[in-house]
């Protein structure tokens, strides 16, 4: 996103702090699970704020080989700005607009007239994949979000007790 933002920052924090929701058609507000994409793959969730106009993206994007190597954002479906973004690499580096170096894991929150270009730096307490989604709903204030299903056999470490194969 550029600089020049089109959010201050009172109303970007007022749109994080938003209580969002699947809409009630959608596949997961039914309880569907939500199928994680494997390797180099990506989805888009749509979820609605306190109004039906208050519209917001959800993207999940694997990308590479690397299990771990993923994005997760959140932004606003109107104006496409980016309002919570995770970055999860291991060897990715992330320049600040003032020069300071993130390197590894990080999280980028919109910051006025910046948008989404700081970033800190991101250590999750537990590092596995669905920890970490679900981290970033709580972060975003998705209620209920659906339940998490992926192929481990494509994931490094261990299953979370709030995720499934979905080979049940």
């Amino acid at each position: 996103m550029a600089a020049n933002s089109y959010l201050t920052q009172v109303e970007a924090e007022t749109l994080i702090d938003m209580i969002k929701r699947f809409p009630q058609d959608s596949d997961y507000a039914r309880g569907v699970p939500l199928q994680i994409p494997c390797v180099k793959g990506k989805i888009e969730l749509e979820v609605v704020g306190e109004t039906r106009c208050d519209r917001f993206a959800l993207n999940i994007d694997r990308k590479g080989i690397a299990a771990k190597r993923c994005t997760f954002q959140g932004r606003t479906m109107n104006h496409n700005i980016v309002l919570i973004r995770i970055d999860m690499t291991t060897t990715g580096r992330h320049y600040n607009p003032n020069g300071d170096l993130i390197e590894g894991p990080h999280i980028h929150i919109y910051k006025e007239g910046y948008g989404d270009l700081f970033a800190i730096p991101y250590q999750p307490e537990d590092p596995s994949f669905t920890q970490i989604c679900c981290d970033f709903f709580d972060r975003f204030n998705l209620m209920n979000p659906p339940l998490i299903t992926y192929q481990t056999n494509l994931l490094e470490g261990e299953m979370s007790p709030y995720e499934t194969t979905g080979d049940d």
